[in-house]
């Protein structure tokens, strides 16, 4: 496919339909979009085959995230998103326990600590990720999406998991 990817018929009508596209043309083009089928519901994290760390990320996530925002096929970027995390976070306390500069055990010079590496990469891939799933504050900016609001008095089924675990 030649020139740039056609935008989601929502994210084009967020940014004012800026090339001016008829009510048919929009309605022709939103009715071939692939719609997922299964939303995303309490019951998928809980059956993820994950460590604690990555669920525990995944649920804080969702806490902020809207109702009905992600669908069933959005776990396996989710899923990406909470391990290059904890690979962040993990990578960042080895360099702060130890330093910048580490031994060369082979050699006995001193190199860059290995773990600046393993950070950064797992930095790049958890931007990449959070883009996807509107997660940065640019993505949500362009997908005229908000975070959840103080659920109020009307506990969901999203609430009543997040508060079990």
């Amino acid at each position: 496919m030649r020139g740039r990817k056609p935008n989601l018929v929502g994210l084009h009508i967020v940014r004012g339909n800026p090339s001016k596209l008829g009510a048919a043309e929009l309605a022709r083009r939103q009715a071939a979009e692939p719609q997922p089928k299964v939303a995303l519901a309490p019951e998928h994290i809980a059956a993820l085959k994950a460590g604690d760390r990555p669920k525990q990320i995944l649920l804080a996530l969702l806490t902020d995230l809207p109702p009905g925002f992600l669908a069933r096929v959005d776990l396996g970027v989710l899923l990406v998103y909470a391990t290059a995390f904890t690979q962040f976070q993990d990578a960042s306390a080895k360099i702060t326990a130890d330093t910048m500069i580490v031994r060369d055990t082979r050699k006995g010079g001193f190199v860059r600590n290995p773990y600046l590496r393993v950070e950064r990469e797992s930095a790049e891939l958890l931007l990449r990720a959070a883009t996807a799933i509107g997660c940065t504050p640019a993505a949500r900016a362009a997908l005229g999406t908000k975070l959840r609001e103080d659920p109020g008095d009307g506990a969901s089924a999203w609430d009543e998991f997040l508060a079990s675990q």
